[in-house]
């Protein structure tokens, strides 16, 4: 046995009687009651959470919803909002050339067609171009009507 692995009896006690602690608590019954009709906090402190914004499929303006993705954020009360969402900002270009050409906004696309959402027929089209999605400055009205904080990736 190499001695790292060797430890004083002391220790093996201890470890022992910690580790028959831990079975013995596991084996007891215990019971667990949630009671929905009970409201232990009323709200949550305004602006205290942040959330992802998919712009794949949360545009009110291009998909809308019931109830709006406005009107949800503002009844949840969100703080900061992430745009583009997640892991997916890493396949996210945000303009395409002519760059200096923003007349009709910003044209985003996908990187690559290879990887995620490019391979998703239902979000992208052909020329990496997106469905039906949310664009910045639909994001940017969003964050400014309701107050929330952008947080840009």
């Amino acid at each position: 046995m190499s001695p790292s692995l060797l430890l004083p009896a002391s220790r093996l006690a201890l470890a022992g009687s910690f580790a028959l602690a831990i079975v013995s608590h596991l084996a007891a019954a215990e019971t667990i009651v949630v009671d929905f009709g009970r409201v232990i906090k009323e709200e949550v402190r305004p602006g205290a959470a942040g959330l992802n914004l998919c712009w794949l499929l949360d545009s009110d303006r291009r998909r809308p919803h019931s109830p709006s993705m406005a009107d949800a954020l503002a009844t949840m009360k969100v703080g900061a909002l992430r745009f583009p969402y997640g892991h997916l900002a890493d396949n996210y270009l945000w303009h395409t050339p002519p760059y200096d050409d923003v007349r009709g906004g910003l044209r985003p696309k996908v990187g690559t067609m290879q990887d995620n959402p490019g391979k998703w027929t239902w979000a992208v089209q052909p020329d990496g171009s997106f469905k039906q999605a949310m664009d910045f400055d639909e994001y940017l009205d969003l964050c400014a009507t309701l107050g929330i904080k952008p947080l840009v990736c």
